[in-house]
């Protein structure tokens, strides 16, 4: 790949700034193109696709919670001859650990980017040592799981050192897989349903609605049956404290008082009034009809 000089700059990156696209830690002198992308080398001559680095990001809350939860095999696994391991290599420090095969698939999903996630088989009923029978060797188990470790190696380097050390790990024999206690019947409440609101799923972080069961120890899942195939978990809703209504207090009983009834007294009668006399009027003596003589008016 050629590049101008004025298309891209020589910077030098940290320890756990980058890796490559195989997962391994890259610091030193890197190019650094006017695009943004970001290839190991001092030099932009001869820098192809697959030198391409990847930034590694910043650790989050989850990442502090990076430790292991192995995957123990079941009565059911003995019975088959094997059962399989999830692993996860975290590629900013290395670090790898052994995780069910739900934190599997939620880590596939998330696809990060400094996370690279393997799958493998291990056996685990049968003879550990190698047996000769006639002139034909029989591998025995140990051989068997040192070619898986080999392999593993492979993809996810270091895997074999950190956890993969004992290659007789979890390894019975047919007589002691006999001996060992039958699994009681697991009692799953199956046929169940929501409208939703009441489940989200883990794996895609949406609402679920449809047909449910609930495992006993694995919690709500997908489906109207439990089968041994993969089906999503589910996890419940958070739903806001609502406190509990309480019944109204009964009403406090109060003595009855017994008031005495009371004769209101009848008014008095008053006396009628005697008849106030009639009053006459006084006689006026009748002016005669030459009253303007002076002599009468003097008369008056």
């Amino acid at each position: 790949m050629y590049l101008p000089k004025i298309k891209f700059s020589k910077l030098t990156a940290k320890p756990g700034e980058f890796i490559d696209k195989l997962g391994k830690p890259v610091f030193g002198s890197i190019i650094k193109s006017f695009t943004g992308k970001v290839y190991k080398g001092s030099s932009p001559q001869g820098i192809k696709k697959e030198d391409e680095l990847i930034r590694v990001e910043k650790a989050t809350p989850a990442d502090k919670k990076f430790v292991s939860r192995p995957n123990r095999p079941t009565f059911k696994n003995y019975k088959k001859g094997s059962f399989f391991r999830y692993f996860i290599k975290d590629s900013r420090n290395g670090l790898i650990i052994e995780v069910t095969r739900e934190d599997f698939r939620e880590e596939k999903a998330a696809k990060k980017l400094y996370r690279r996630v393997l799958k493998l088989e291990w056996y685990i009923t049968g003879d550990a040592e190698d047996k000769l029978i006639g002139q034909y060797l029989y591998p025995g188990l140990k051989s068997k799981n040192q070619d898986v470790v080999n392999q593993a190696e492979r993809q996810m380097p270091g895997i074999a050192e950190q956890i993969l050390k004992d290659t007789s790990q979890f390894v019975l024999t047919n007589a002691e897989v006999n001996s060992l206690p039958r699994p009681k019947k697991v009692q799953v409440k199956e046929d169940l349903f929501t409208n939703g609101g009441e489940y989200i799923n883990r794996r895609t972080g949406e609402d679920y609605v449809g047909f449910y069961h609930i495992h006993p120890s694995k919690g709500a899942m997908a489906g109207k049956k439990h089968v041994e195939e993969y089906h999503d978990r589910l996890k419940p809703v958070k739903k806001a404290f609502k406190p509990s209504p309480q019944a109204d207090p009964e009403p406090v009983k109060l003595p009855t008082l017994e008031i005495p009834k009371t004769t209101r007294p009848e008014p008095k009668k008053q006396p009628t009034p005697a008849p106030r006399p009639t009053r006459t009027p006084r006689a006026v003596p009748r002016r005669p009809d030459n009253w303007k003589n002076s002599q009468m008016r003097d008369m008056y």
